[in-house]
């Protein structure tokens, strides 16, 4: 769906082993069965709340679910982490986890938890002085590569009609960029949350996000992403634990139900574990863009993605979408959830 890259900025993802661990039971209960596991997410509050509350808020231990949340800089990380074997499930943005699934690790999502389409963000500072798209020729611009910051770079300039060779793409993580920016050795960063919010805290501008258009006459809705946040897995451990799989899910509906139902305390969490101000956390949860599902607007998303990917070259022709889809997990203790229909 977008055209082809002429470059690429540099970025590894080391590809192995995902080892994933423990049966639970199928009901829930207060003795956790099976050895722990850490579940890796990204720094965005939509994607981490429901795990942060889960494990903070006694879930877990109700369901039985023996498990660690441990917070990463961006999902690029995770996917190396996953596939180091130091970390089991993996919490993201679909990029990094299709990036995962399409060089061919046995990954398989499980739930969609969140859409962060419209948090994800390119900015400036008033002294770049950039007004329109084409201001950006000759700029240089942060992404953080194999994850949808890179993504929307580049189907920014798709849509606009930039030239890729007109401007510089470096390699950042999203604290990197923000000093970058800060500092003038950058002139655009392309982050999430809760990196957005801080470029408006600070004074920064907003030029575009993913679904909607700040230009000075240009303003307007426009589609450039659609980003789901997603919980994925090793398929042979789905596969061999499927009570387990089946208590996470569990406990992750109790999550997100609780973190909408009880916003300001939700948000706290986010706020103490990302050292993010508790009224920015608020006003994100307030979006109500944090939800748990496994719907067709996540699929047409991961389908999106993939096409990307593969028109990059970043992830084989060969790779079908529905071959790491696994809704029979959450179809079995919550059917109500699966709109997907497989065609």
């Amino acid at each position: 769906m977008f055209g082809l890259v002429k470059r690429i900025s540099c970025f590894v993802l080391v590809l192995g082993c995902l080892v994933l661990a423990s049966q639970g039971t199928a009901q829930p209960t207060s003795a956790v069965s099976g050895a722990s596991f850490t579940i890796g997410s990204v720094l965005d509050p939509n994607i981490n709340v429901p795990l942060l509350v889960a494990d903070q808020q006694g879930f877990f231990k109700q369901y039985g679910v023996p498990a660690t949340v441990k917070l990463f800089p961006s999902g690029a990380e995770i996917v190396q982490a996953i596939a180091g074997g130091s970390i089991e499930f993996g919490a993201t943005g679909g990029v990094p986890a299709t990036i995962l699934a399409g060089r061919g690790t046995d990954v398989k999502v499980i739930a969609r938890v969140a859409d962060i389409s419209y948090e994800l963000a390119l900015a400036t500072t008033k002294s770049t002085g950039i007004q329109k798209p084409q201001d950006v020729q000759g700029k240089t611009v942060g992404m953080t590569s194999g994850t949808v910051s890179q993504y929307l770079v580049l189907a920014f300039a798709k849509h606009w009609n930039i030239p890729l060779d007109s401007f510089k793409r470096v390699n950042l993580g999203p604290a990197d960029q923000l000093n970058a920016l800060a500092g003038g050795s950058i002139q655009v960063v392309s982050v999430w949350e809760p990196f957005t919010s801080r470029v408006r805290e600070s004074g920064g501008v907003i030029l575009q996000t993913a679904l909607q258009s700040h230009w000075p006459g240009a303003e307007g809705k426009v589609h450039l992403v659609g980003d789901p946040g997603i919980v994925f897995a090793r398929g042979s451990y789905l596969n061999a634990s499927p009570q387990t799989v089946h208590n996470l899910l569990r406990a992750l509906e109790a999550a997100t139900r609780w973190a909408n139902a009880n916003p300001e305390k939700a948000a706290d969490i986010a706020a103490k574990a990302l050292n993010a101000p508790s009224a920015s956390m608020l006003a994100l949860i307030q979006t109500k863009n944090i939800y748990f599902n496994f719907d067709q607007d996540l699929v047409d998303e991961l389908s999106a993605e993939a096409a990307f990917l593969q028109e990059q070259g970043l992830v084989p022709k060969t790779f079908v979408v529905k071959d790491w889809l696994a809704p029979q997990y959450m179809k079995a203790v919550f059917p109500e959830l699966v709109t997907y229909k497989e065609r």
